[in-house]
């Protein structure tokens, strides 16, 4: 699970049916930017990694989007997910 480190809070869009999270988006006071979808799989730019750390389910490792950027920073999917919900890409 993705946890950013944020004063505000995420602007979060959910599937009304289900109640389940689509995508969130976070903007941090350095001028970076996330988009994150439940599975993992983020975009963002530079500035906005630097606030993103991947945690381990069940034990206590945590990796800087930096280790694991080649696995889940897919902008491509985060662009088609959007693109479901009728959103643009904002990073």
């Amino acid at each position: 699970m993705w946890w950013p480190q944020v004063s505000e809070g995420p602007l979060a869009f959910y599937e009304v049916a289900s109640g389940q999270l689509v995508v969130s988006f976070h903007s941090f006071d350095n001028g970076g930017r996330l988009v994150l979808l439940p599975d993992g799989r983020f975009d963002g730019d530079e500035l906005g990694m630097e606030y993103l750390r991947l945690f381990e389910r069940g034990t206590l490792k945590s990796y800087a989007a930096s280790e694991v950027k080649a696995q889940f920073w897919q902008p491509e999917a985060v662009k088609a997910v959007l693109q479901k919900v009728g959103g643009e890409v904002v990073v």
